[in-house]
């Protein structure tokens, strides 16, 4: 007859329990070793099932301890399995930021900005419904493999170039950070993962050419966009820069 697995948390003589959802042959049991003993598939998967959780739990107690005075038994085990804590979702999140950036456009960032956040939260949200057949995720759900296998999905399905990959990640970083920083999550899973991307040598314009283009005769629409662009050469300014320069802020000698 199998035995029920539970899992003890003790926090100051304090404890919080919960079962693990799964089912142990006593005779496998080590209980001066809290694991299964041998080298079974049975024993195996027991074995790097406690290994998960427990460091699960200890990387949940380091997050509440760095945040909060107080840390009890209950609380862990309660962040743990995601009870009486609100559910954080990733396309949600998304959401609120690309609303946040369409606010922003001309003010502190250009239209291909919010481009990139808009076309995201696209692929994210096919992602999600081919690979796990969801609409959405809980954040708290999110960890080194959902990543590996998004870049993945970019890369093959999609056929993205690794530039393009390497940005879509680092946003999706940035928002996660947002994340653990706000509390929504107590584990950032870019911690240990590498954003690879491809160097690439970036043109430039000649003396010769710039002044062949300062020449060219063009429409009244594209030549004041020429002229902006030309200022913007000559200047240093960026785009931005330049969308938000005005006559007051201008200084003559």
């Amino acid at each position: 007859m199998e035995a029920y697995l539970y899992c003890r948390i003790t926090i100051d003589g304090k404890e919080a329990r919960f079962g693990m959802k799964k089912d142990i042959d006593p005779k496998l049991w080590n209980i001066k070793q809290g694991k299964a003993t041998g080298k079974s598939a049975e024993s195996s998967s027991i074995n790097v099932l406690l290994g998960k959780t427990k460091a699960g739990i200890h990387e949940i107690y380091r997050g509440i301890q760095e945040r909060e005075n107080a840390v009890s038994a209950e609380k862990v085990k309660n962040v743990f399995l995601g009870i009486d804590s609100k559910q954080y979702m990733l396309l949600k999140l998304f959401d609120e930021q690309i609303a946040g950036k369409f606010d922003l456009i001309g003010k502190r960032i250009v239209n291909s900005t919010y481009n990139r956040y808009y076309y995201l939260r696209i692929r994210l949200s096919e992602f999600l419904i081919e690979k796990y057949h969801l609409a959405d995720i809980p954040l708290r759900e999110i960890n080194y493999q959902f990543i590996r296998n998004f870049e993945m999905y970019l890369l093959t399905a999609r056929g993205n170039k690794q530039s393009t990959i390497a940005l879509y990640l680092t946003i999706i970083k940035k928002i996660l950070e947002l994340a653990y920083k706000n509390e929504f999550i107590f584990r950032n899973p870019f911690i240990n993962y590498k954003i690879e991307n491809e160097k690439s040598e970036r043109g430039y314009l000649t003396q010769i050419e710039v002044e062949v283009l300062m020449n060219l005769k063009l429409n009244k629409t594209l030549e004041r966009t020429r002229d902006v662009f030309i200022f913007c050469c000559f200047t240093g300014l960026s785009y931005i820069d330049v969308f938000n320069l005005t006559g007051e802020k201008i200084r003559y000698k």
